[in-house]
């Protein structure tokens, strides 16, 4: 497995992987709408949001699961949406 490194300061102590949560513990997520015109059945869609922290500067990034699927959707989204003249 590569060592991952920040790219702030370039140190090797990058905690990965870590999981999100807000004050209540809940774990966050990023969603998107397949139809987010509709008023019912949007069929939403989501991935949990990861972090890696870097040990020495502090430097967070921010990663979601399933990064490809939630592509797929947002991207036929964007070409179902009707143009208008």
């Amino acid at each position: 497995m590569a060592t991952m490194q920040c790219p702030i300061c370039d140190s090797e102590k990058i905690m990965s992987n870590l999981p999100i949560r807000d004050h209540q513990g809940l774990r966050l997520f990023v969603y998107v709408e397949e139809k987010p015109d509709a008023l019912l059945f949007k069929r939403v869609h989501k991935g949990e949001l990861h972090a890696n922290a870097c040990g020495d500067c502090g430097y967070v990034s921010l990663s979601v699961e399933n990064p490809k699927g939630l592509w797929q959707i947002y991207s036929e989204r964007k070409m179902n949406i009707p143009k208008m003249e």
